[in-house]
Order: structure tokens, then sequence, then C-alpha cells
């Protein structure tokens, strides 16, 4: 009957707090629960139910208990739970909060005696108020953390009962409410003793043994206990007590006796005490944001000035600490306040990172790292989680503290705009989108949906330039058609563009709803996509959904990685031509005509970056294939026009012209993908948008790598859960192994460390000498913040700037002069627009465009390399070439691009941040003979574990491996897996928290 009862409903308790033996809560009064409702406890096996008293007070709608613990009848050993009793009918108390404290803080300490057992409060997973009955030993282990210590006595003086201690650091006080805890299977005692902290002795009143008398004797194990917070630290005697009538003797443990004969030396009874750190829970109260200072309340329990309390915030996801400067007032009822000033801060500012906050506290051996939470607050709505922002208005910054979903504080840094979406959550979803080709006229519907009570005002909806977040165009509310569904804050929004007559720039725009909110807080809602439909219609029907813009300019909506609705601008590309939407047409039908007899042969693809070279990883690797396997059917992809193709000339036959029916049907048909690049750069990947694409992004694909990992962070593109995901991942090293596995997300059997293919071709005896010269290479790397600006954001920038200085100088003129030297300065392919504007004022300074010559043959001529995070570093490092470091921009690339070491120590080069400085180390160099330091010689082995020409071959073989290991079975698996219809779906699945436990409860019930 109770069990049909109890779970109709919950009775929903708020401000819950636990003080001394009191607990008390509040309930909303409603129809079903009121004052003269019964408060039960119902034992979880047994089905027993217990009535308990409860003073109970009206507030409003608002019911007040308060329960008194030491009051509650003996419970049986179990849990119980709290209902309270309406009508017969049994509502469980639970928490309002969706998630409260983690952990061991569920725990509603103290324990108390309850009859012959103790009791315990706690919080259920689910926020439900129960009790848990049971001895203390038990209760101890399931509400602490419980550290186990050894402690030494070396005399027992039985007489005076006092006990000699055989070091001086244990963490005993002078508090006469202390006690020596001794225990045996059965029962536990508290004896007082007295600690004569000049002597090492405690001592104890033989009296107090009276109450463990027995007629037979009985061995007691005897320790000290601290508890704090929720962390139990056990000092366990290295001798026992046995007592028997008014008898008592200490003798060492017998775990710890050692037989005869022994070995003076060998006689230790206590274990070395180490240094150890214990995490744990702070609960804090009061939380406020005033003006530049955040501040809130802690137990003096917590906060112990004789143990060293130190504040400090971490980095998330980063091993960063930063201590923090803050004030303490003593409060009433045991409370300390602690003061934060949010202006120290600023030094720490990194865009979108999280600080979380931390109270560690030290004495003797032990420190207790605990995290600050405000664990039994309740937060109505998701604004309420995030404090009143910290703002320096001159660089747009924000300093946010929040609370987190666990209900503990930290900080965010970001701009205005991330913080206010975080604290005002809403979505908008594109329902329908339309476009009239010829007009140029585009129509959709959008549906905004408000996550939270908030006010706001509708602004419009607009359209902003990924790249200048200052360029938008707003069509304001007035020109929508709005209709509004109030009972769940939905507005269906519906506008109508003409496309012709608005002015864009390249390349991407996106869609946002644009509203205010708050007190004219502005916030911008990014346009969704949830329709599979939709994004198809786009994706494989471009021609039908994009706009002639003139001037051989088109404009297009489409969906982008992420989901989103955004317009694409941009000048029409070289394969968007009748011609090749013709050829990928007839490579398509081809495709599904000779699946079934092409499929087995296994075919390869293999290409390089934009399939316009024939001199990286992907062509040596190919040239080892052709030569050593000629059975095997190995295609090589790159453009007609390529300068490179002379390289391929010996292998004609295998070579397949970019974007011809021959090219687009073997890279369909292909097995495998092979590549040193991504794998869209096999195909015109900016305007192929059909089934083409799909199936590519499906193909299995080998990574070769383009360099060696760690100077550039790279795994956005080539994580192991994205487009790009490889079935092998090759490395030259197990320290590049462990990058890949952590950060790329790669299981350890999909990670082959073999070294790169290209450098099989390495001579590491060629001469160092061109035309009588030595030869300086300086080959900097791209910056992601450039892509694509203008000719004249690109001279505005540092990049420029810094290596114009450097080409420009004198000095570096005069000691190129001096040294009979060359420098061969190679400017990156994404930088090839920008060529032409650096200059240098020295006959011996060459500017080399990409292509142009090639970068291994370079490299290998080059005494010394200069570069910046390029993965050329690792080349003339393997070929021990010294390498300047030229890292002008340091904290910029840090901050917006990262490397998977520390780019200040951990090089295998010196570095330098500033022009001048970088040619007096050159010229320090050329004086020393180029030679490669002895430090990093001997650091080369770390990162290195093949230096051969076996490369390629270690690559062959474990790639055939993985060939010979799928079946057909695997295969079709594999292609579902990467469905695009399914991930889509999975997609949503993962926004449906309800429908997620819907499915999991069918598949349990049906046994899957």
């Amino acid at each position: 009957m109770k069990n049909q009862n109890t779970k109709t409903a919950k009775a929903k308790l708020t401000n819950l707090h636990r003080k001394e033996n009191f607990i008390s809560f509040t309930i909303l009064e409603s129809n079903f629960i009121t004052k003269e409702a019964e408060l039960v406890l119902i034992n979880r096996l047994k089905n027993d139910i217990l009535t308990i008293d409860a003073t109970v007070s009206e507030s409003g709608d608002l019911l007040h208990l308060t329960i008194d613990l030491t009051t509650l009848p003996s419970l049986v050993i179990g849990k119980w739970d709290f209902f309270v009793k309406q009508d017969e009918r049994y509502f469980r108390l639970a928490l309002t909060n969706k998630k409260v404290a983690p952990r061991l803080i569920r725990k509603l300490l103290p324990i108390e005696p309850n009859g012959a057992y103790y009791i315990l409060p706690f919080l259920t997973t689910k926020n439900g108020l129960s009790i848990e009955c049971s001895n203390l030993l038990h209760l101890e282990s399931k509400s602490h953390k419980v550290i186990k210590r050894n402690v030494e006595l070396t005399e027992m003086n039985t007489e005076e009962a006092s006990l000699e201690l055989s070091y001086e650091a244990l963490p005993f006080s002078t508090n006469s409410s202390d006690n020596l805890i001794f225990k045996n299977e059965n029962q536990i005692f508290k004896i007082p003793f007295r600690y004569n902290k000049l002597k090492q002795t405690i001592m104890i009143q033989k009296q107090d043994f009276q109450q463990m008398k027995t007629d037979d004797a009985v061995e007691w194990n005897v320790y000290y206990e601290e508890v704090s917070n929720q962390i139990l630290i056990r000092y366990h005697f290295s001798h026992t007590l046995t007592v028997q009538q008014d008898e008592f003797t200490f003798s060492l443990r017998e775990d710890l006796v050692i037989p005869e004969p022994w070995d003076e030396e060998q006689l230790i009874v206590s274990e070395d005490i180490t240094e150890q750190i214990i995490t744990g829970q702070v609960n804090a109260e009061n939380l406020l944001v005033h003006k530049s200072n955040v501040s809130f309340l802690i137990s003096e329990e917590y906060f112990d000035p004789s143990k060293n309390p130190r504040l400090f915030v971490k980095k998330r996801k980063k091993d960063i600490e930063y201590d923090i400067q803050y004030a303490v007032n003593k409060k009433e009822d045991q409370l300390v306040e602690i003061v934060i000033p949010l202006s120290q801060f600023e030094q720490w500012y990194t865009a979108n990172a999280r600080l979380d906050l931390y109270l560690a506290t030290t004495y003797f051996d032990m420190t207790k790292l605990s995290r600050i939470g405000f664990y039994f607050s309740f937060f109505p709505t998701k604004a309420d989680y995030f404090m009143p922002a910290y703002t320096v208005e001159a660089d747009e910054k924000i300093l946010g503290p929040y609370i987190t979903k666990d209900h503990e504080i930290s900080f965010y840094f970001g701009k205005p705009e991330s913080y206010v979406k975080q604290k005002f959550p809403a979505n908008s979803v594109v329902k329908k989108i339309n476009l009239d080709k010829k007009k140029g006229i585009l129509s959709a519907t959008i549906d905004l949906h408000l996550k939270g009570d908030y006010d706001f005002t509708l602004q419009g909806v607009m359209l902003r330039l990924r790249t200048d977040h200052t360029n938008t165009i707003l069509i304001p509310e007035e020109k929508l058609q709005v209709d509004t569904v109030v009972e769940n804050k939905k507005y269906i929004l519906s506008f109508v563009l003409n496309l012709k007559d608005m002015q864009f720039e390249q390349f991407y725009w996106d869609f946002f709803v644009s509203i205010d909110v708050g007190e004219s807080v502005p916030r911008l809602v990014r346009v969704n996509n949830s329709s599979y439909i939709t994004k198809m219609k786009l994706q494989h029907r471009f021609f039908r959904y994009s706009v002639d813009m003139g001037d051989n300019f088109i404009l297009y909506p489409y969906i982008t990685a992420g989901d989103s609705l955004s317009l694409g601008y941009r000048q029409k590309g070289e394969y968007e031509t009748f011609k090749y939407k013709w050829n990928e047409t007839v490579a398509y039908i081809l495709y599904l005509l000779l699946f079934v007899f092409m499929k087995p042969q296994k075919i390869w693809v293999i290409h390089e970056k934009y399939s316009e070279t024939a001199q990286d990883n992907g062509y040596y690797f190919f040239k080892h294939c052709v030569e050593n396997h000629p059975e095997k059917k190995v295609f090589y992809i790159i453009k007609k026009e390529s300068d490179d193709l002379r390289n391929l000339k010996k292998y004609k036959k295998r070579v397949v012209y970019f974007m011809s029916i021959r090219h687009i049907f073997y890279m369909l048909i292909s097995s495998r993908m092979i590549s040193s690049e991504a794998k869209g750069h096999a195909y015109a990947w900016r305007v192929s948008h059909g089934f083409i694409r799909d199936i590519v992004n499906q193909k299995h694909f080998v990574f070769l790598q383009h360099g060696v990992l760690g100077l550039k962070k790279v795994d956005k593109t080539f994580n192991a859960h994205g487009q790009n995901h490889a079935d092998l991942f090759i490395t030259s090293s197990e320290f590049e192994k462990e990058i890949v596995n952590n950060y790329f997300g790669y299981k350890y059997e999909n990670i082959l460390v073999s070294g790169l293919a290209r450098w099989d071709a390495i001579d590491r005896n060629v001469n160092k000498m061109f035309d009588g010269k030595r030869e300086i290479f300086m080959m900097p790397t791209w910056r992601n913040w450039l892509d694509e600006v203008s000719t004249e954001e690109f001279i505005e920038s540092a990049y420029f700037k810094e290596y114009s200085k450097m080409l420009q100088s004198p000095k570096l003129s005069s000691l190129l002069e001096q040294y009979d030297l060359i420098l061969n300065f190679y400017v990156h392919p994404k930088f090839m627009p920008y060529v032409e504007n650096f200059k240098s004022m020295s006959d011996r300074v060459r500017v080399i465009q990409f292509g142009e010559e090639q970068i291994n043959t370079l490299l290998m001529r080059s005494s010394l390399l200069i570069t910046d995070y390029s993965s050329i570093a690792w080349e003339a490092y393997y070929q021990d070439i010294p390498v300047l470091f030229f890292q002008f921009d340091l904290e910029m690339y840090e901050l917006l691009q990262g490397g998977y070491m520390d780019l200040r120590n951990d090089l295998f080069g010196e570095a330098a941040y500033e022009a001048n400085v970088m040619v007096e180390k050159l010229e320090a160099y050329a004086l020393n003979g180029f030679g490669l330091a002895d430090k990093y010689k001997d650091a080369k082995g770390q990162y290195f574990a093949h230096i051969d020409k076996n490369n390629s071959l270690r690559i062959y073989d474990a790639i055939q491996q993985l060939d010979e290991k799928i079946t057909f079975k695997q295969e079709i698996s594999y292609v579902i897996k990467n469905n695009h219809l399914l991930k889509v779906a999975k997609m949503k699945l993962k926004r449906r928290k309800r429908l997620q436990r819907i499915l999991k409860k069918v598949v349990r019930k049906v046994g899957l």
C-alpha cells in the first residue's frame, strides 16, 4: 500500500540546514500539503513507518519545519526516508534543486547517537532527505574521507598510564575535550587524555578504564582521531591495550611483531609519514557581489589561521594556480566572511577561461584541498547562477563570478557577449527557408525560445560578419512578422530579405536573433538548424540556393558544421562550372554501377596540400608504395598545372588529375585516403556540396601528418571525433603519441610511432653550400587570426611589421655580407596574396613563393633555420640543423592558437622576441660555425624514436594490417556509424535528456 502512494509526488523542500542536532527546511504549502500533515520516516527495506515530531511554523504559503534528531525514536539498522503523510498519501521530501552537493558533502554531519546505534542524515542522488542508521565505524567510513596513519610508542608506564611518543610533530592539542579511541570488533570507547607537549607524553587517568572492564581479557586497538569537514585522520597506535578486571597492559600489535631471529635494523614499527593532499568541499553561504568585490561566509572550522589557509583559483583543464589576496571578517555564529577584490583577476585574464575557487589548509604533513561551493543553496533560474560581472570597459573584458552546475563558485573570463549568453539562455531554430534565385529574395521563419524567467525586448534579426563583429545588418522588429506562444515563452519570427539590395563583404555572415535583456543588455541568440531536410537541400541543391551577385560573386545560405544558419559570400570558384559538375555526376554514376566490383580491390588514394604538391609525406609514401609494392593499387591526386607534376613523371599511370572524372571516381571507390593534410584537400571542398562530400567524409583515413606535433595546436581539425578522423595517426615518438592520445582523443591502437615518410629521403651528408655560400632558411608559419584579411589589414599586422623589420635590417644585410650568407625567406602558402609586400634592402635575401622551390631541398642545404611555431623546426632538429625561434607575438599566439609544450622553457633552440635580438643570435651562430649545442643533441632521443630510412615501410605494414582486419560487416558498420543522418539524430538525442532517460528504460526492459 505504501509503495503505491509514495510514488505519486514529491514534497519539494528548500533552505535545508543542519546545525548541531537540528535539521530545518521549508516546504511550499499547497492543496496536498498543509500544516496538519504528518512527518514520517519509512524504512527502505522493511516498510516500517514511524511518525516523528517536528516544530512547524507558517510564513505566507511556506511551512518551516525543524527536527530535533535527539528526539527521534530508536531506529533499526538501515536507511530511512523522510515523507510527509497527508490524507493517507505519502509525499517524498526532496530538495528543489536539480543537482546539489557532490560526494561526501551530501552527508549532513555530525553523526548522532540513537539507541544502540548512531544516525546520519544525508541527501540521496535524487536529492531526497534520508537517514542512515548503523554503527559508528560504518557511518564514519560513509561520511568521511578516512586517512590512516601509524603512531609509534617508545615507552609505556602502566602504573601512571602514560604513553611516550616516538617523534615530535603530532596534531594533539591541549583541549580537554580530546579523546583517545579504543575499539574492538563490537565496542567503541572514548577515553579523555592530557597531552604534555614538552615531554611528548599522553597521560590517561587509570579510573577511566573502569568502563572497559570485563571478566575475560579483551584486546583494544588504540587511535587518536581528528575530524575536520568530511576528513577523518585516524592515527593508529603501534600498541594494543588489554584490559581484565583492574589490570591493563600494552603490547606491540601482532601485525608489527617481527619473528626471531631479527635484524635490529629491520625493527621498524611505524611508516614514514610523507606529505599528503586530501581533496574535499567547503560549504559557503550568502554569496554577494558588490561593485568590485565578491564575498561569502564559511565556518571557522574550515578557516583556521593556525593551519596556514591559502585561497587560490585554478585554471580549468590547466595545471595553473593563482594565489588570491583577500580580507577576513569575523561574524557571529562561528562564521567568517571572506572578501575578494576582483581587480586582481585582470592580471590573469585569458579569453574564455574559467577559474575554480579553492581553499587549502596545511599543517604537519597534511594539505586539505577543498572546493568552495554553495551546496545547499537554491538557484531558481539560470540567471541566478551568474553574479553581477566585474567589467573592464576599456578592454571589453568580463570577469564574472558564477555558480557551476555542481553549485561551486568559479570565475568566467571573456567578452560580455559570452557572459550574457550563459546568463540568459535562449535558443532559436530556423523552421522554413526559401530562396528566389533570380530575384535574390530570401524568406525564412525562425522559432525563438527563451529558457529562463527574464524580461526582454526584441530588436530584430541580425546578420553579422564572422571576421568583424562590428559589421552587422539588422532587420528591425517592425519589419518582422511576430507570432507569440506565451505559455512557453516561444516566439515565431518571419522575415523577407532582398539580398541583391544589400552590401556584403567576404566571407561568412551568421544569423542571430537580437534581443535586449534586463536593463537593456544586448543578447544575440544564434540561429540554429534542427532539420535534416533543410541541411540536405541547402547542401545538395547548391545551384538552386545560390544567388549571382555580379562581378563573379555568389551568395548562398548554408548550414555550418555546428548546425547553425549562415550566408556565404565569395567569388565563384574555379571548379564551379558546368564542366566540373558534369564530371562529378558521371563519376558518381560510375561509382554506383561499379561499387560492388571495385570495392574489393582496396584502392588507396594519396594527396597533399590542396592537391597542388608532390614533395611532402604523401609523395614520399606514394613513391615507396609504387617502387616497392607495384601490385598495390595506389593513385596520387594532383592538379594538372602543378609544378611538382615533374616529380611524378615516372609514375604517370598512377597519377589522377584533380577534379577529373577519373579522380572523383577513384576517390569515391577507394577503401582508404592517405594524406599529410585534411581530407578536404583531395577535392574542391569549398564548392562540392553534394553526395560526394558526404561519401568522402566517411572514408577510412590515414593521417601521415604535415610535421611533428608540439608547437601548434591542431586538435580541433584532426581530433578523433571530427570529419578528419583517422584510423591511423602517424607520430615520431612516444612524446608525440601521448599528445595525440591526450589532446586528440585517439586510442593508442590507432597511433603509430613510425617517423615521417619524407625523412626516408633526407641526405644527412648533403653539401651545406649553395653557389659557394652558406644558406639560412627562414620559414614562419601562418596565424589563424590573419586568415583571409585584406591587404591593408595584413600590412598593419605585427606579423608583417616584424618580419619586414628583420628583412630590411641594415645589421642583417651587413651580417650576410660579412659571413657570405644567403637568407631564403619562404612565404607560407596561406599568405601568398601578400607576398609582394615583403621587401629587402639586401640582394642576399631571397623571397621565395610557395611551390617555387622544394622545402625539403631548401632545408637540407641550410646551415640554420629561423622559424616561429612551424613544425619545420622538427625537420631541422632531426637533421641536426640549429633552430632559432622568432616569437615576437608569443602571448597572442598562446591565447589564440597555443601549443602542446611549454613554448618558453621546453624549446630545442634559442628564442628571440624582437627582430634586432634575432639578428644578434644569428650572428652568434655564424661565429660558432652553426653547430648544434650539446644540450639539444642530448635531448633528441626524447622526440625521435627512429632515425633511419624505414619510416614508409613501417607505415605501409601498419596500413596493410588494418586492411586485412576490416571485414565486410565492419565496413558496413563504419558506413552506418559515419552516416550524416544518424549523426544528426544522435546530436538531437543529446539535447533531449528526457528522451534519453526513456530510451535507457526501454533498453533495460527489453534486455539489450
